[in-house]
């Protein structure tokens, strides 16, 4: 007489619900996470691109949801459902996102802005002080033809018109 050993086995991880990983991936199951991530990057990234014009950052930021989604599986609530939680999480990023870039925006158009004005008010003002205080240490005469060179913003060839020396 043989012996029937009836072997059980795990259900096909590709028929189980989307409630049955989530409570799976809360217990910590890779397959479940491997699943979800099977299921559902392809939606994600495809949403992702409908806002996102480069395909890599929308990639990025489907990622970065699914890293989000493992770090956070504790705290899942498998009523809601996984689907509403990734888009409502990848939803999210691309807000911060697009949050990030205006005002990596802001900062590249003021920086901008600043370089194109070509002044640098500290610096002028430290080299007023700078040059005050050395037309200060001078005798009279120097100082004299300092301060109206400086005071006129004469270059050589004009203040040479304007002084004689006896």
């Amino acid at each position: 007489m043989a012996l029937l050993i009836k072997v059980i086995s795990m259900p096909d991880i590709n028929v189980l619900t989307d409630n049955v990983l989530s409570e799976q991936l809360r217990s910590g199951s890779h397959d479940a996470y491997n699943e979800i991530y099977q299921r559902y990057f392809g939606l994600l990234f495809i949403a992702a691109c409908k806002k996102v014009t480069d395909r890599e950052e929308a990639r990025d930021l489907v990622q970065e949801t699914f890293t989000n989604l493992w770090y956070k599986r504790e705290n899942l609530n498998p009523e809601m459902g996984i689907a509403s939680y990734l888009y409502a999480s990848l939803r999210n990023r691309i807000i911060n996102c697009f949050a990030h870039q205006q005002v990596s925006s802001k900062y590249i158009t003021s920086f901008r802005l600043f370089y194109e004005s070509d002044i640098c008010e500290t610096d002028h003002k430290i080299r007023e002080k700078q040059l005050a205080t050395l037309i200060e240490k001078e005798n009279d005469q120097t100082a004299l033809v300092f301060a109206h060179r400086w005071q006129n913003s004469l270059i050589g060839s004009e203040y040479a018109k304007h002084i004689c020396f006896k």
